[in-house]
Formats: structure tokens, C-alpha cells, sequence
């Protein structure tokens, strides 16, 4: 038995933004990602380009 699944869905049960809350979780993580995408491809280029 799943007790993480059964507690997950009894907590979130009663959330509303769920969905939302996601999405941004999602957004911030890409935005993150690519701000450190961004850094380290300047750093390993050094001062060309």
C-alpha cells in the first residue's frame, strides 16, 4: 500500500490553486535553469563571442 499517495491525495484534496501552484513551481524552476545555463556557457566561452 501507498501511504505517500493516499496522505498526498488527502492533503492536496482540499487545495484549490494545485494546478497553479504547479505550474509555477515549473516556471521558476526553467527560469533558474536557465539563468545558470546562461552563466556557465558565458564562463566556459571566457571573454569570446
Amino acid at each position: 500500500m501507498s501511504s505517500f499517495g493516499f496522505v498526498s491525495r488527502w492533503i492536496f484534496r482540499d487545495v484549490i490553486a494545485l494546478d497553479q501552484l504547479l505550474v509555477l513551481s515549473i516556471g521558476i524552476i526553467i527560469l533558474i535553469t536557465a539563468f545558470f545555463v546562461k552563466r556557465c556557457s558565458k564562463e566556459l566561452r571566457g571573454d569570446k563571442g
